[in-house]
């Protein structure tokens, strides 16, 4: 019995590094044809940059006119904003590219060479749809977060808390890209998907309260993206509710729920075109 549990340990290791050792190789790959486009890649990302310094546009011409959110500062905004930025950039850096790679995978009747490889087709997408051009956004994000911080009183105490709570919102953003993704395998041109999706993320990127109870609870509790921006502000600016800790559960309940169906629709499969 001893023999064979560790012979079993030992597998399930060789297993996780050969995991490892594949989304390495898809980030070294997703590295050379970064390096071979330099141009785009400088575009890309001075592109990203701009736009995740530019959000906060409308919160500027907002407090600019003398309105306000209400229990808000203008720095605690750009923080909540920032952290929004950081998130979602996050999501397109790892994950975003999924649901593109699996479009043209669907039209073009190329996702056999993904389903042959003796890898789970999930793993494998996401592991060779990593972005290097989307690391704009992620410096700009972080950039934005860090002059708000320093510019309003934050509990750094309180930050194992806040970051746990931001993965909770970068798990729900990735999920909804994974069943943006799923939806091709019958829906091949399914970009209005996507931009659905970015339209409730943008429920993240201001206060919760300003929203009438059904949207609250719906992006709290349902399809928690108050996780991405809000909530982790709010626990760095020492106001969050310890009852909302519990969206950690529909967060990953919402992430399970994605996986599944990607790996459901991809049994659905026909062939070119879905």
């Amino acid at each position: 019995m001893k023999t064979e549990y560790r012979g079993e340990s030992t597998e399930y290791r060789k297993k996780r590094h050969s995991f490892g050792r594949v989304y390495l190789a898809g980030i070294a790959a997703s590295m050379k044809s970064a390096a071979a486009y330099r141009a785009n890649f400088l575009l890309m990302n001075l592109f990203d940059l701009v736009w995740a310094v530019a959000a906060p546009l409308v919160t500027i011409l907002i407090y600019g006119s003398g309105a306000s959110f209400s229990g808000w500062t203008f720095w605690e905004v750009m923080l909540m904003q920032g952290l929004f930025e950081l998130s979602s950039a996050l999501c397109a850096v790892f994950v975003e590219n999924v649901v593109w790679s699996t479009m043209n995978h669907v039209r073009e009747g190329s996702l056999e060479t993904v389903l042959l490889k003796p890898l789970p087709p999930i793993f494998y997408m996401i592991s060779t749809s990593f972005r290097f051009d989307s690391f704009g956004g992620l410096l700009g994000g972080l950039a934005l977060t860090i002059i708000a911080a320093s510019n309003c009183e934050v509990f750094l105490l309180r930050l194992p808390l806040c970051i746990l709570i931001f993965l909770a919102g970068f798990a729900v953003n990735s999920a909804a890209a994974l069943i943006s993704a799923a939806a091709s395998f019958k829906w091949v041109a399914n970009s209005r998907l996507s931009e659905i999706r970015m339209s409730f993320e943008n429920f993240g990127i201001y206060p919760v309260k300003i929203f009438p109870s059904g949207i609250r609870f719906a992006v709290t509790f349902i399809l928690p993206f108050a996780a991405m921006g809000c909530f982790p502000a709010e626990i760095l600016l020492g106001r969050f509710d310890f009852i909302n800790i519990l969206l950690i559960f529909p967060a990953a309940i919402f992430l399970i729920f994605a996986i599944w169906l990607y790996n459901h629709m991809i049994k659905l499969y026909e062939g070119v075109g879905g």
